[in-house]
């Protein structure tokens, strides 16, 4: 007898069962061969349809990349900077203290020129050159005469840029550095190291705005070195009246400039020339000198051997040459040293841990995106699952006995009429609701009371199955969700067209928080136009400077006057020009700190604020300044070669300078320094007044006078041709005559001093560059929000994800419900021996 190998008779086995494998059998099991057959199509439909489902699912979601955000309590640096090696992009920590002082965070080291602890500005030094020579032997330009005076002010200048230096790292320690999260340590370390060099910036500048503003000031008001290096004083032969007369630096005059200078020597023989003294010079004033000296000759012991042989001194001292290792030449002139402040190493040494303590970050968050994990993408599945089976295993079976039944009465319906079809239906219908029962008992049941509950639960199901169905899809059709997306690297155009939707939400962290000014607005701006035309003030200073009149020329006369005030009026022009250009130059390098795009209507907003606060700190800065330097030197006396506050006389015995306050009708300059009198052109010898320049007047000191003067004559070409036919000059001269024209923000009448208190700005223009702004911020992405309906995709998927677990829960509770609520009504009806009350009566 033949036997079919085993496996044969398993796949056989299998494959019978297989086909004959049925998940939805009728109650009681039917024999009717076309139901099984529709019973077994339904199975194999719906096992299809749920193995595709499963398989979309977990496609769908091993593929999608999830977003996961994880928070580190209280991390170390170490951990800090492993999170920021990895999570730079997203690695946001917050710091519980945002403002820390600088001094806990940085240490600022900082080396002088050696020049500052050398011997040239040591007390024996000093008291060498004291005890060097004679001082009635001394002739002018003598390295003798004025060397005492030169190493006394590099020595001061020394002290007090120490001094300044200390001060204001004092002050800077107390400064605060803010941030709310924690800062990287390269970003740390720039923005130290633009603190460092930004401090050093601005103390240099303020130290030379300061030293500029008091040797401009010095210089227009003509004041007089007891040296002797402006201006030499000289008896009037005919009276005891005493003149003072500029001197002649190889042909350049101290009443013309400043930048006077001749090369420093000591005589020591008629007969052989003078010994020369390598890099020093002479100057009007000391210090205007020692900015054009340079220090070549003490870098060589021999030359500083020399110098000390022909400057002999009853003081025994040897003086040591300096070492020439510097950031600076050996013939650096001290203008390029002072102009770096004298400062020949600058150290800042960022402390990024101390920092990082400072900050005690609470918490880091971080985020990623990666592909769904197993078990997200299980429990994903697992929820979707349960409904999906319950909605299958109801629409599959009914859809296929309808397709089927469908079919089937096709040669039914064809010996009907079309009223008697929907007769038939309309009962068929009917019948199926009557009778439809969701909950048949196993065996089926024949007890009517039993079936009746059966049917009044397949009722109360299918009821409360459908208004919960009904209230999810409501419920989840009106509720609102906040929807968070992101784009990375957003455009400028793309920021534009988001903050214009989503500007309360909109926020885009930068790149690079910290921007110089520089790279974010233009500024430009105009001085008034006596400074635009520099060579107005100029060439009325030179031509009134070369005026020569035979019968002499009083001091109070317009066209001596009126050079000493063009002279101011040109060195106001310059400074306010060097003032602002310097102070653009440091402020352009401040910085402007944005975590996070600032949106356009507030960058120019806040440009526009910048710009008002730097105009108004700029200015007050300047005129506390000048206004310092203006009540000092009053208070002091000092005299103005220009004989306007003192005049110097001779006493009768000739052998002593005497002087008396300078007087304006009832005011003298001794009581007060706004003492004034309008300036006049006189003749002489008569010295009587032919004409009164409009606007100009004269007073104690020349600067007081250009304050309060104005600049009325000079729009007039009448004025000015008048003023010109009183003045007899060696330079040619067509004057040129300011543009009442123009547009100004200044009235012709305008006295100088309300020029000046505006720092003589007639237009100040800042344009602020949003783009340039963009793009240095270099957003790394742009995250917002907004609210909306659920999609239709999230209804469906949340409805399915809960209809399993809700049909399950109210098959099993509707039947128990049915059956207990069922028992209560009999045992009362037994209680009250009344008819018994169907179930089915009270719920109609």
């Amino acid at each position: 007898m033949f036997q079919y190998p085993y496996s044969f008779l398993v796949h056989k086995i299998l494959f019978e069962y297989a086909k004959n494998f049925n998940f939805f059998p009728s109650i009681p099991p039917s024999t009717d061969e076309h139901e099984l057959r529709n019973q077994r199509i339904s199975t194999r439909l719906f096992l299809v349809l749920l193995s595709t489902s499963l398989i979309i699912l977990l496609i769908y979601n091993s593929l999608i990349t999830v977003t996961i955000t994880k928070t580190i309590q209280t991390p170390s640096l170490k951990q800090y900077e492993e999170l920021y090696e990895t999570y730079s992009k997203t690695l946001t920590c917050p710091c519980q203290k945002m403002s820390i002082d600088y001094k806990n965070i940085v240490q600022i080291n900082f080396t002088l020129h050696q020049v500052c602890d050398s011997d040239f500005i040591s007390e024996k030094w000093i008291k060498y050159l004291a005890h060097s020579f004679d001082q009635n032997s001394i002739i002018f330009n003598d390295f003798r005469s004025f060397s005492l005076s030169l190493f006394q002010t590099l020595n001061l200048l020394c002290e007090q840029t120490n001094k300044i230096i200390v001060d204001n790292l004092k002050q800077s320690d107390l400064s605060q550095y803010i941030s709310t999260i924690v800062t990287s340590l390269d970003l740390f370390q720039s923005q130290i190291e633009t603190f460092a060099k930004q401090l050093k910036s601005t103390i240099t500048y303020n130290f030379l705005f300061m030293l500029d503003l008091i040797r401009t000031t010095t210089t227009a008001d003509g004041l007089h070195s007891a040296l002797n290096t402006n201006y030499r004083l000289y008896k009037v032969s005919t009276d005891l009246a005493v003149r003072s007369q500029a001197y002649n630096y190889s042909n350049c005059l101290c009443s013309l400039s400043s930048t006077c200078f001749i090369q420093s020597s000591i005589p020591y023989s008629h007969k052989a020339p003078p010994v020369i003294v390598p890099g020093i010079y002479q100057g009007c004033y000391v210090i205007d000198g020692l900015f054009r000296s340079t220090l070549e000759c003490f870098y060589d012991q021999s030359c500083i051997d020399k110098v000390q042989f022909y400057a002999v001194s009853i003081i025994t001292f040897r003086a040591q040459a300096m070492y020439p290792k510097s950031r600076f030449l050996i013939n650096s002139t001290m203008g390029e040293i002072i102009q770096e402040l004298m400062i020949e190493e600058w150290n800042w040494t960022p402390k990024y841990e101390n920092y990082y303590n400072e900050c005690r970050p609470i918490e880091c968050k971080y985020s990623y995106e990666t592909k769904s994990g197993l078990v997200y993408i299980v429990t994903a599945t697992i929820g979707l699952i349960g409904g999906l089976f319950t909605a299958l295993k109801i629409a599959v079976p009914f859809c296929v006995n309808v397709i089927i039944r469908k079919r089937r009465s096709e040669t039914e319906r064809t010996g009907f009429r079309i009223c008697e079809q929907v007769s038939i239906l309309f009962r068929k219908i009917k019948i199926f609701l009557t009778t439809f029962n969701f909950f048949p008992s196993i065996p089926p049941s024949t007890d009517e009371h039993e079936l009746r509950n059966q049917r009044i639960s397949t009722r109360l199901f299918l009821v409360l199955l459908s208004t919960s169905l009904i209230i999810l899809l409501i419920y989840n059709s009106l509720i609102t969700v906040t929807i968070t997306k992101t784009i990375q690297t957003p455009s400028l155009k793309k920021y534009e067209e988001l903050y214009e939707t989503y500007s309360k939400t909109l926020t885009c962290p930068c790149q690079k928080m910290s921007i110089d000014y520089k790279d974010i607005v233009q500024i430009n701006f105009t001085l008034h136009q006596m400074c635009k035309n520099d060579t107005i003030a100029e060439a009325w200073y030179l031509y009134l400077s070369y005026g020569h009149y035979a019968g002499g020329i009083s001091s109070i006369d317009f066209r001596e006057v009126g050079k000493h005030i063009f002279h101011a009026l040109r060195f106001c022009c310059e400074l306010a020009n060097n003032m602002i250009e310097t102070s653009l130059s440091d402020f352009e390098f401040n910085q402007y700190i944005s975590p996070v795009v600032t949106s356009s209507d507030l960058f120019k907003s806040q440009i526009e604020t910048s710009g008002k606060q730097f105009k108004s700190t700029t200015t007050y800065n300047f005129l506390v300044l000048l206004s310092l330097i203006r009540i000092t030197n009053t208070a002091n006396g000092l005299y103005s070669v220009t004989t306007q506050n003192y005049q110097i006389y001779l006493s009768s015995d000739g052998k002593t300078y005497l002087s008396r306050p300078s007087r304006f009708g009832d005011c003298e300059c001794n009581r007060s320094s706004v003492c004034f009198s309008p300036s006049t052109i006189y003749t002489y010898p008569q010295m009587k007044p032919i004409f009164s320049v409009p606007g100009v007047y004269h007073g104690c000191y020349i600067v007081d006078a250009l304050f309060r003067s104005t600049l009325e004559c000079f729009y007039d070409k009448e004025c000015v041709d008048k003023v010109q036919s009183y003045v007899e000059s060696s330079v040619s001269f067509r004057p040129r005559v300011l543009d009442a024209s123009l547009k100004s923000r200044f009235l012709i009448n305008s006295t100088m001093g309300e020029i000046i208190q505006e720092s003589m700005i007639e237009e100040w223009n800042w344009t602020p560059r949003y783009e340039n702004y963009y793009n240095e911020c270099q957003p790394i992405e742009c995250t917002y929000s907004y609210e909306t309906k659920i999609g239709v995709v999230y209804i469906v998927t949340a409805t399915i994800g809960l209809i399993g677990g809700l049909f399950t829960a109210l098959k099993i509770a509707v039947p128990n419900l049915v059956k207990f609520i069922d028992y209560l009504i009999r045992r009362c009806a037994i209680r009250k021996m009344n008819p018994q009350i169907s179930i089915e009566s009270i719920l109609r």
